[in-house]
C-alpha cells in the first residue's frame, strides 16, 4: 500500500493529507506547530478562499464556517482605482462567496480534522538532512514547507516570471474599531504607491477587519516601512490612521478612533516575500525523487489573494495523480505530475506579477474603466478570482484585452 510523507501543515499539505486520506491512501503528515501553537503563533496571512477553493472545503468535509459565513464573508468586491476624490469605481456581487478566515483558527481545525478522522501527525521540524532517510521510509515525500532551507533543494523555474527581488512591503493586520459598511465585502484600493484592502475576516474574537497594505518601496505609501508594531504598538496605530487620512479616506471616515487598533498583538504581519516559482521536483543523493507544494512550489505575492487558493487546487491534482498512478514515483512521474500543477498554477502566478506593475499596465486600466462601464465586464473580472486562468486569458497582452472588450461591443451592436 502506498505510504505518502507530506513536510508541512499549511493550506498545501493540510488539504493533499485530508484529499489522500478521503482516497484511502495512507498519508504521515509532518508538522512544525501543535493546533495549540498554530492558535497561539503570530499571524502569519490573511488569504482570502475563493468559491473554488470554498468547494474543495466541502468535499473535504471541513467547511466549519458556513454559518459564520452568512453575514460575514465576501459576498462583493468593491473596486477603486486611482486617487481621491475621483477614482474609476465598480462593485461586483459574486455568485458564491469567498470568506476569509484566520490561518490560525483555520490550519489548526484542519490539522485536528485529519487527526480525528485517524490521520497520523509527527511534530516537529523537518531539516533537509532528513529528506533522504525519510525518502526511505515513505514511498512519496512531499515538501510543502520551505522553513529551515528545504526550499533549496528546487531550483528556480527557467522561463518563469520570477523576481529577484520583492515588489511590495506587506503589512497586513486584524483591527477592531472600524466599520465595513454594507453590502459586506472586500474593498480594493489601488492608488500610485500602492493598495489597501479591507476584508471581513473571522477570527477567535468573532467578526473582525483586515486591513492589508501593500506597499511600493520608495512610494507614496512607505510610511509603514520602518514602524514596527512590536516596537511602539500606540505609534504604530497613528501611523496606520495617518496613511488612511493621506490616501484612502473613504476607510478612514469607517474608523472608531477612540476603538481602533490591532486586535492583539500577534494579530499584525508586517515583510515582504519575493514571488518566485520553482520547478516543483527534486532528485535526492539516494536516487529517490520528491515533490514541491505550495509555496515551495510557487510563492505568489498576496496582491491578488491566490496562494492559498492556488495550494489547495495542486494539491488535490498531485492527490489526483498519487491515485491514478502509484506504480513508481520515479523521474516520469513527477515530470509529468509537476507539468499539471504547472499548468494550473502559472497563471495566478503570472496575473499577480502582471498586476504588481505600479502604475497599473495600460491594458489592465482600460478594462477597469471598462467595468466601470459594462456590469458584464465588472462581474468577469471579480467573478475570475476563483478563476484565474480566465482574468489571464484576458489580461496577457493588450491584444487580448483589446479584442475582449470588442467582442462585447460587437454583441450590443449585434442586439
Amino acid at each position: 500500500m502506498t505510504h505518502v510523507g507530506i513536510i508541512g501543515a499549511g493550506i498545501g499539505g493540510l488539504y493533499l493529507a485530508l484529499y489522500l486520506q478521503q482516497q484511502g491512501v495512507s498519508v504521515t503528515l509532518h508538522a512544525d506547530r501543535t493546533p495549540d501553537e498554530l492558535r497561539q503563533s503570530r499571524l502569519p496571512n490573511t488569504a482570502t478562499y475563493w468559491s473554488a477553493m470554498r468547494q474543495r472545503e466541502r468535499q473535504l468535509g471541513v467547511n466549519h464556517w458556513d454559518e459564520q459565513a452568512a453575514d460575514w464573508s465576501v459576498r462583493h468586491l468593491h473596486l477603486r482605482i486611482g486617487p481621491e476624490p475621483e477614482p474609476l469605481r465598480f462593485h461586483v456581487e459574486l455568485d458564491e462567496a469567498g470568506l476569509t478566515v484566520d490561518h490560525r483558527l483555520y490550519a489548526s481545525r484542519l490539522l485536528e480534522d485529519f487527526a480525528d478522522r485517524g490521520g497520523e501527525v509527527v511534530y516537529g521540524p523537518v531539516r533537509p538532512e532528513s529528506l533522504e532517510p525519510l525518502s526511505e521510509e515513505y514511498d512519496l515525500v512531499v515538501v510543502s514547507a520551505g522553513r529551515g532551507g528545504l526550499t533549496d533543494l528546487f531550483p528556480r523555474r527557467e522561463g518563469a516570471a520570477n523576481f529577484t527581488q520583492p515588489q511590495r512591503f506587506l503589512c497586513s493586520g486584524i483591527y477592531r474599531g472600524i466599520e465595513l459598511p454594507p453590502p459586506v465585502g472586500t474593498y480594493l484600493s489601488f492608488v500610485p504607491g500602492g493598495e489597501l484592502f479591507h476584508v471581513p475576516v473571522i477570527t477567535f474574537d468573532g467578526n473582525r477587519s483586515v486591513l492589508f497594505f501593500e506597499i511600493v518601496p520608495g512610494g507614496e505609501l512607505d510610511a509603514l516601512l520602518n514602524v514596527r508594531y512590536e516596537e511602539d504598538p500606540r505609534k504604530f496605530d497613528r501611523t496606520v490612521l495617518q496613511l488612511l487620512e493621506k490616501a484612502f479616506p473613504e476607510t478612514r471616515a469607517l474608523v472608531d478612533d477612540a476603538s481602533f487598533g490591532v486586535n492583539r498583538p500577534q494579530d499584525i504581519l508586517q515583510g515582504a516575500i519575493t514571488p518566485t516559482a520553482r520547478r516543483g521536483y527534486a532528485q535526492l543523493p539516494n536516487g529517490k525523487w520528491v515533490m514541491a507544494l505550495g509555496d515551495v512550489h510557487v510563492v505568489n505575492d498576496p496582491l491578488l489573494a491566490q496562494g492559498a487558493n492556488a495550494a489547495s487546487a495542486c494539491a488535490f491534482l498531485l492527490g489526483e495523480a498519487i491515485v491514478a498512478d502509484d506504480l513508481a514515483f520515479d523521474e516520469m512521474w513527477c515530470r509529468r505530475t509537476e507539468a499539471a500543477l504547472w499548468a494550473y498554477a502559472q497563471n495566478p502566478f503570472d496575473w499577480t506579477n502582471y498586476m504588481l506593475r505600479d502604475p497599473l499596465p495600460a491594458n489592465v486600466a482600460r478594462l477597469m474603466a471598462a467595468a466601470t462601464q459594462d456590469q458584464r465586464v465588472a462581474d468577469e473580472f471579480g467573478n475570475n478570482f476563483a478563476t484565474p486562468e480566465r482574468n489571464w486569458n484576458i489580461l496577457a497582452s493588450p491584444e487580448r484585452t483589446d479584442a475582449y472588450l470588442s467582442r462585447l461591443a460587437d454583441e450590443d451592436r449585434a442586439r
